[in-house]
């Protein structure tokens, strides 16, 4: 299902969302962003969920670095190596 999110513009999911083509619902704002303007952002993007007018083709090889296996990896390689230094 596609993910409608509203996040900060430097937010590090924005760049997620971007790589994995799943920032077609995305809504980047900043601390001067007046409320008139969001609430357009918002209808815009609802409207075009609601038409369908945004195909929804996430790629999932690129969230594969965000995954649950990947960081597991990554926290048993760091502890093997602590373990190894201290053999």
């Amino acid at each position: 299902q596609p993910i409608l999110a509203i996040l900060h513009e430097e937010s590090t999911a924005v760049r997620v969302l971007e790589a994995a083509n799943t920032d077609h619902y995305l809504i980047k704002y900043t601390e001067h962003h007046s409320e008139a303007a969001m609430t357009q952002e918002i209808k815009q993007v609802l409207g075009n969920r609601q038409d369908d007018k945004v195909p929804w083709q996430p790629d999932i090889k690129a969230l594969e670095p965000y995954s649950a296996e990947t960081g597991t990896k990554t926290l048993l390689a760091a502890i093997e190596s602590v373990i190894a230094r201290r053999v």
